[in-house]
């Protein structure tokens, strides 16, 4: 039953791409909300409109914030104020492919600092069963009990920026607690943010349930890039097959061939898994043959550059068409458009970066601006153009009639039949 709690205040920490599009929900139901995020920056960005990679609300926060019910901080005291406080951190992994809960510890560190009884801790970061069991016992060196004196839970978030028909509200919500009391503490508050919840058994079936998902994504995105590749060399067009594949009403789910993987979930999922099974002392083959398979996408790319048929490689003046790792969204965090702009770059082959998205960006250690308007122009400059991002406000009719040899890597112009185009994934019958 949903109850009016608009008297509790609730911190969201860390202002990232899930943080803040929460903030502003959390905001728009009623309830007092404060953002801590320990970079000023961050903070100083957002007031200044600055914060434009991630997909919120920028009026209705301006609103909330004029109206006094939502603030911004970037110290730790908003803690000890806090009734509710949600955990938004970035997890990561190092070059090994372990683990990196860094942000996660100094959170709860900075929580355990400032924690007052009653206070509810959900964590909302993608971790690895037991984390966040873990968390708990450094936030019980302040002195009170888990449970007891405090609730912890973890929902791991869900979030899928640029989607027009999910989005943060609407998407289901698993929900897990220490406790039963920590279960009912979340379900409580959770009931009155988000459409639908899902309770589960124990946070470690939670921290299980969000790997689950995108490890499957992972590895059926491998299946279709191996096909992909064995389309080419058959003759055969992947798109059409998977098309025809989808018109099956069962058993049956699409997924699509891409130059690689990349955002902060698919690619970072996986080896919190992996280092799960490790653990029982297994390992996930699958996993492991899918790494191969996405991590020799961008190579796979960059040949097809390469080797095309219509420009010598000493000529070559490439336009990387996408930066950021998926479509409509200002987010460049493992894409591989990076990786196939590193291996242009250490092989002397003059390139431009353009996605209307994103400024710069770091390659070989080196900050290279991307270009975000006059697209004509940099059409007009190169001789050969890879579709790395199939970002809506592309002008592909323009891109087709400049006749410049095209690399397709996500399929935007699989139906036409043109010589100068090549799609990854559509072979030629021999």
């Amino acid at each position: 039953m949903k109850t009016k709690n608009n008297n509790k205040v609730i911190t969201v920490v860390g202002l990232g791409y899930v943080g803040l599009p929460l903030l502003v929900l959390i905001a728009s139901k009623g309830f007092n909300v404060i953002g801590y995020d320990i970079s000023k920056k961050r903070i100083e960005d957002i007031h200044n409109r600055n914060s434009f990679s991630f997909d919120y609300d920028k009026k209705s926060l301006e609103k909330y914030i004029e109206q006094g019910s939502l603030r911004l901080t970037d110290s730790s005291e908003c803690l000890a104020i806090s009734d509710v406080i949600i955990v938004c951190v970035p997890t990561m992994i190092d070059d090994n492919k372990n683990p990196v809960t860094t942000h996660l510890l100094s959170a709860t560190t900075a929580i355990r600092n400032k924690l007052t009884k009653n206070t509810t801790i959900i964590y909302e970061s993608s971790t690895y069963p037991g984390c966040t069991r873990d968390l708990v016992s450094l936030l019980e060196q302040s002195g009170l009990s888990a449970g007891i004196d405090f609730f912890v839970g973890f929902s791991p978030e869900r979030i899928d920026p640029s989607n027009k028909k999910y989005f943060l509200k609407n998407i289901p919500k698993v929900v897990s607690g220490l406790t039963t009391n920590c279960v009912i503490s979340i379900s409580e508050l959770y009931i009155n943010i988000f459409d639908n919840i899902h309770p589960v058994s124990s946070l470690e079936t939670a921290e299980f349930t969000k790997l689950f998902e995108n490890t499957f994504r992972y590895i059926n995105i491998a299946y279709v890039n191996e096909m992909a590749l064995a389309a080419e060399k058959l003759g055969l067009n992947i798109w059409e097959i998977i098309n025809a594949a989808a018109t099956k009403p069962f058993g049956y789910l699409a997924f699509y061939p891409g130059p690689g993987v990349g955002g902060s979930c698919i690619p970072v999922n996986p080896w919190y898994m992996q280092h799960t099974l490790r653990k029982i002392n297994q390992e996930s083959s699958l996993i492991n043959v899918s790494k191969s398979v996405n991590e020799n996408m961008p190579k796979h790319i960059v040949n097809l550059v390469i080797n095309n048929k219509l420009i010598s490689r000493d000529e070559l003046r490439v336009l990387i068409l996408g930066v950021s790792y998926k479509k409509n969204v200002a987010d460049s965090r493992l894409s591989p458009s990076l990786d196939i702009a590193s291996s242009l770059h250490k092989q002397n082959i003059e390139f431009k970066l353009f996605d209307p998205y994103i400024r710069e960006v770091n390659i070989n250690n080196k900050q290279m601006q991307v270009y975000q308007s006059d697209l004509k122009n940099w059409i007009d400059w190169s001789n050969i153009i890879i579709i790395l991002t199939n970002h809506d406000n592309f002008n592909y009719s323009y891109l087709l009639k400049s006749e410049k040899a095209i690399i397709d890597a996500r399929g935007v112009l699989e139906s036409y039949n043109n010589h100068f185009i090549s799609t990854l994934g559509k072979g030629e019958l021999k």
